[in-house]
């Protein structure tokens, strides 16, 4: 811990000002014993970094699936309904630090969170769920309020939950029902099927557009869980197709779906084919700030790295950070990200590789 600080940018900072180090370096000792000490597990303390959490959030969503980890195994063997699940996942996020806003809203009696999040999911309109749920005239506040809580906050906290719920069950992540694994999804877009997120996720603007394109496509493929068939599938949208999925106000807004839409998708396309046959390499983005040079020198070319979201960035809500273990090396590219980011929140892993130290290049593969 000391050489650690010693060769960090907060040494020169401190030495520049005439300030003592050894108190921070106590105090992070005593964090990091604790860290250890609370979770001896290796492979849960792996799976806790990657939700972007604390540790002590981690911890106590970890001990409250744990509680009703029967219930879980039971909806992932057929049993229970997607309500109660989707109830004990708010339940168990709501008032961790994290998901929690300095705006609340106030609810009508006998309604909370979980109320308004579930009539999110299942399309109800902004200005029906104020006025269903809440006891707020101002429609922009419960607007301001989802967008806050579920599409940023709850949507994280959800894929924290299904990977830390995962390892409690005993299970791999692409072993869960899909429910389990596309409910962050659902939360952030604001949708109730994994083929309505893929749809936002490709640029679909509207939660009932993307509803009606989802269930068209599970009429024409079937029950599918490959991403890349659906973009294969959506690409191929026309306008006949377009009609039959609802009735759309004007011929203006066909047209906007098809050509701001599915006109992007090639270059999409073509990113995930690429990296599936024979991966990408990328340059790293930021490595010179925040003192991430020095996280380099111990690196080798074709070393294992890790990609992990930044669900905190309020820059980039993309952002994909850059990890040789603990350490951090800077961000993938914005574009990337955007390709990229959707695919991770749906529970797929990318495997990444230092291609170039002195280029500060990785492979994705």
């Amino acid at each position: 811990m000391k050489s650690f600080f010693n060769d960090s940018l907060v040494k020169v900072q401190a030495s520049n000002k005439h300030l003592d180090m050894e108190p921070l370096i106590r105090a992070s000792m005593v964090v990091s014993q604790r860290i250890y000490t609370e979770t001896k597990d290796e492979s849960l303390r792996k799976i806790f970094a990657q939700t972007g959490l604390s540790i002590k959030s981690c911890k106590i969503l970890s001990d409250r699936i744990r509680e009703k980890v029967g219930l879980f195994i039971d909806f992932c063997e057929g049993y229970g309904k997607q309500e109660l699940i989707l109830e004990l996942i708010v339940e168990s996020l709501v008032d961790l630090n994290e998901m929690t806003g300095s705006k609340n809203i106030s609810y009508n009696e006998g309604f909370e969170d979980y109320n308004l999040i579930l009539g999110w999911i299942n399309l109800m309109s902004i200005p029906a769920l104020a006025t269903e749920f809440t006891n707020e005239d101002d429609v922009e506040k419960v607007a301001e309020y989802i967008d806050k809580k579920f599409v940023y906050r709850l949507s994280w906290g959800a894929n924290a939950f299904t990977k830390i719920a995962a390892y409690e069950m005993g299970m791999e992540l692409e072993d869960l029902p899909i429910f389990f694994k596309y409910i962050s999804s659902m939360i952030k877009f604001g949708v109730n099927t994994h083929y309505a997120s893929w749809a936002m996720s490709l640029g679909i603007h509207s939660r009932n557009l993307a509803h009606r394109i989802g269930t068209k496509f599970k009429e024409d493929k079937g029950e599918i869980e490959d991403f890349s068939e659906f973009v294969e599938w959506f690409k191929n949208l026309n306008a006949e197709k377009i009609g039959l999925l609802g009735q759309l106000e004007t011929s203006a807004l066909e047209n906007r779906v098809l050509k701001l839409d599915v006109n992007t998708l090639p270059e999409f396309d073509k990113v995930i084919t690429k990296i599936k046959k024979e991966g990408m390499v990328t340059r790293i983005k930021g490595f010179e700030y925040e003192d991430r040079l020095k996280n380099f020198e111990q690196l080798l070319d074709g070393q294992n790295l890790y990609l992990k979201r930044d669900y905190q960035n309020t820059h980039d809500i993309d952002a994909i950070k850059i990890y040789y273990k603990d350490k951090e090396l800077g961000f993938i590219t914005r574009e990337l990200a955007k390709i990229l980011a959707p695919q991770i929140d749906f529970g797929l892993n990318f495997r990444a590789t230092l291609e170039s130290k002195s280029n500060k290049t990785i492979k994705i593969e």
